[in-house]
C-alpha cells in the first residue's frame, strides 16, 4: 500500500474538532462517491414514491445507501488521513504527499 494520504486534518493538532478535508484525486473521489449516494438515495425515494406508491421501499433505500457511504467515507478519511498536517499545509506546499 502506498503511503500517499488522500485526506489532512482541517484544524492543526490540538484544536478541538477532528475533520478532514480532501487532498488527492482519490479523497475528492470518496467524497464525490458519497454524495452521488445520496442523489440515487433520493431520486429512489422519489421514484418509489411518486411511480409506485411505496414511500417505505424508497426510504429503506434511502437509508442503506447513505449508511453505506456515510461509513466508507468516515472510515476511509481515517485510514487514508494525514493526522499530523494540515490540508493547508499540502495547499501551501509545506508537505508533499508521496
Amino acid at each position: 500500500m502506498s503511503n500517499r494520504y488522500w485526506f489532512a486534518r482541517r484544524f492543526p493538532v490540538g484544536q478541538p474538532g477532528d475533520r478532514m478535508d480532501p487532498i488527492s484525486r482519490e479523497g475528492w473521489m470518496v467524497v464525490w462517491s458519497f454524495a452521488a449516494a445520496l442523489v440515487a438515495g433520493f431520486l429512489a425515494l422519489l421514484v418509489f414514491t411518486l411511480a409506485f406508491q411505496r414511500p417505505l421501499i424508497g426510504f429503506i433505500i434511502l437509508l442503506v445507501l447513505s449508511s453505506l457511504s456515510m461509513t466508507a467515507l468516515l472510515m476511509l478519511s481515517k485510514q487514508r488521513g494525514d493526522p499530523k498536517h494540515t490540508a493547508e499545509d499540502y495547499r501551501q506546499g509545506r508537505v508533499t504527499n508521496s
